[in-house]
């Protein structure tokens, strides 16, 4: 008997024994391969490594956008609530989760709310609910759809609670906030919003003192994180906001996009962090400023700590963006600005390089996305980039191209005798001046800014060849300037009786934006080239001083227009006139400017139906060599104002501080000893 028992334990041992060498013959020889590769996926893991966003620079070296290193606190909802346990995703995913004779239309609403426990206040409760839009099939087969509303209630772990206790006291956060993101980010999570490794930020820009005691005490903050990662930043502060333009993470949109680009990379999640120019030269450049992320294998402990690098392959950056602008002009135009809703717009008249290039209200870049509900919905449209978008009527600044359609086409009035309107059918077209002018030319006509002089000039051009000077200037079309979003304006197919009338002095159905504007007056000083408005200089190496540079290949090439000399000389006269001599329309503005150049211009008073008029002067400086070309527009004037009391006392004060060198005058030419 005793035999028998003794043969029967050993029986039972050897069974034993034999149970578990078949067991680790499965898992180290059948499936050897498969949880080797695990325990390395487990130990080794590929990280990505962004890449710094490249700079955008003024001619003059000053940097207008960079980014910078921060550092956020992220949750990952699979290492904070791992498979092995699943109390927080469990629930959450009863929310969403269908039979399979069903199938999800729309999440219509989702919420929680966070309570504390009756029966023990340290502990929470989370209350959450949905509501979808479902469609179900019935024993028949048919179709149908019903609004299902769902609600779970389960304590959020403690250990849960502990860590997000911490980070609140490390990072001067309501714990309660926190709180709500992660349970945010679980609830996308279970609606499959974010991939279950995915890392949603909870804490962004975090002190270094921070991330030091998360990165040394996982075992306090299991499932948060810290993330490095490159934000923008404008050193300058909100300096030319609209032409600069902002970053925003991807879309889904672009996820898509870049998993089709970077068909190997296993981890959606990434791209959800990446960066791209919405607006502005952040928006045209992305491409050239962007560059490319890299990846490096590193290798982790039982508690994902970072151990070692095993391989990497470093990102790429992108090459900074020099712009034509000059910083100091930039300055000047916005400060002038301020206060104010309209416009500036400064180029080489030379060249077409952009020295500045303004548009008021703005706004700040750094305060963007908190701004961004007050910014859209304020009036006056601080969004808007009223430089190369703004539509506009232009008043009488466009007399100068009425002026150049009749001195081409050879039918200038020798004068007109102004007597304060002009009779067309039953209506009569006035001149600004209630009495009139008197008998006036070309150049005296363009000195007063008189109407009537410029409705009879425009009689004997006819629509035609002024609707096509119009367009020879630049009207009517888009620049091709590297900003995104530009208009290109309005100018009538036809224009007859009336509305030519209209035509004639910048009114009707023409619309503008200020950098065609100051194109034109460019054509002027040039002596009548037509040139192509830039306002990229060239690309650099990412974050270096080196002079090789690559030159961006523009197809627009500067168009000499063939305007007659005698033609330009005519114009220039009279906008010599409107500024410099008693009786021009800006003189009043510019008395006593005590500068060593004189500036020549042109200013309107523009109408638009039920709004306030507009104000502009366009012109260029310095009248015996001219250098740089401008339009200034200011909207929203009150009775009795105009371009002559905003726009051209306004130009004055740039000027008075404008950089000679700009001017192409030394500065020795102003004062001294």
């Amino acid at each position: 008997m005793p035999n028998r028992r003794i043969t029967a334990v050993l029986c039972v041992i050897l069974l034993a024994f034999a149970a578990v060498e078949v067991r680790l013959l499965q898992l180290q020889v059948v499936r050897g391969e498969h949880y080797a590769t695990y325990a390395d996926r487990q130990r080794v893991g590929l990280l990505p490594l962004d890449a710094a966003r490249a700079r955008i620079i003024t001619s003059d070296g000053v940097v207008l956008a960079e980014d910078r290193r921060a550092f956020d606190i992220v949750v990952v909802i699979g290492r904070l609530d791992p498979s092995g346990e699943r109390r927080i995703r469990t629930p959450l995913r009863r929310l969403f989760y269908v039979p399979r004779r069903e199938e999800v239309l729309r999440i219509v609403d989702t919420g929680f709310e966070l309570h504390p426990d009756p029966t023990d206040p340290a502990r929470r409760i989370v209350r959450a609910w949905s509501k979808l839009r479902v469609k179900i099939r019935g024993e028949d087969g048919r179709p149908d759809v019903d609004l299902v509303d769902r609600h779970v209630e389960f304590p959020l772990p403690e250990r849960v609670a502990a860590s997000v206790d911490r980070l609140a006291a490390l990072t001067g956060e309501e714990p309660a906030d926190l709180l709500d993101k992660v349970v945010t980010a679980a609830i996308d999570v279970a609606r499959l919003r974010v991939p279950v490794s995915g890392s949603v930020p909870i804490a962004k820009d975090v002190a270094y003192e921070t991330v030091a005691r998360v990165e040394t005490r996982p075992d306090l903050f299991r499932g948060f994180e810290v993330r490095a990662r490159f934000a923008r930043a404008a050193p300058e502060g909100p300096l030319a906001p609209h032409l600069i333009g902002y970053v925003a993470p991807f879309n889904p949109r672009d996820v898509e996009a870049a998993i089709e680009t970077y068909r190997g990379w296993p981890r959606r999640g990434f791209f959800l962090t990446q960066r791209i120019g919405r607006a502005g030269i952040e928006k045209t450049m992305d491409g050239v400023l962007r560059g490319e992320f890299g990846m490096e294998c590193v290798e982790r402990d039982h508690m994902n700590r970072r151990q070692r690098v095993l391989a990497d392959a470093p990102p790429n950056p992108g090459r900074d963006v020099i712009l034509t602008l000059d910083s100091r002009l930039q300055k000047l135009t916005e400060e002038a600005l301020e206060g104010v809703v309209g416009a500036i717009v400064f180029l080489d008249a030379r060249t077409g390089r952009v020295l500045a290039i303004a548009s008021s209200p703005s706004y700040d870049p750094a305060r963007f996305r908190q701004d961004y509900a007050a910014l859209a919905d304020n009036p006056d449209r601080p969004l808007w980039d009223r430089s190369v978008r703004g539509r506009l009527p232009l008043g009488s600044v466009f007399k100068v191209v009425t002026a150049l359609a009749a001195l081409e086409k050879g039918c200038v009035p020798a004068s007109v005798d102004c007597q304060g309107a002009v009779r067309l059918g039953r209506r009569s077209f006035r001149c600004h001046r209630r009495y009139g002018h008197g008998p006036e030319d070309l150049t005296n006509g363009i000195q007063h800014s008189c109407n009537v002089f410029f409705y009879r000039t425009a009689q004997r051009v006819g629509d035609a060849d002024l609707i096509a000077m119009a367009y020879r200037l630049g009207f009517g079309r888009e620049t091709g300037i590297r900003i995104p979003g530009e208009y290109g304006g309005n100018v009538p197919h036809r224009a007859a009786g009336g509305e030519l009338l209209n035509l004639a002095i910048g009114q009707g159905k023409l619309l503008v934006t200020p950098l065609q504007v100051a194109r034109m007056m460019a054509v002027v000083a040039n002596d009548g080239v037509l040139v192509p408005p830039r306002i990229i200089e060239e690309l650099r190496p990412f974050d270096s001083e080196e002079p090789a540079a690559v030159a961006l290949p523009d197809a627009r090439e500067p168009r000499d227009l063939k305007l007659a000399k005698r033609s330009i000389d005519a114009v220039r006269l009279g906008l010599y006139k409107a500024t410099n001599e008693y009786g021009g329309t800006s003189f009043r503005a510019f008395r006593g400017f005590a500068r060593p150049f004189q500036i020549c211009g042109k200013t309107s008073t523009a109408q638009r139906s039920r709004q306030p008029n507009l104000g502009w002067f366009a012109g260029y400086a310095p009248h015996a060599k001219p250098r740089i070309a401008f339009a200034v527009v200011i909207e929203g004037l009150g009775a009795g104002q105009g371009g002559g009391s905003t726009a051209a006392p306004l130009a004055r004060r740039i000027f008075e501080s404008i950089p000679l060198e700009l001017l192409g005058l030394e500065p020795a030419e102003e004062g001294g000893d």
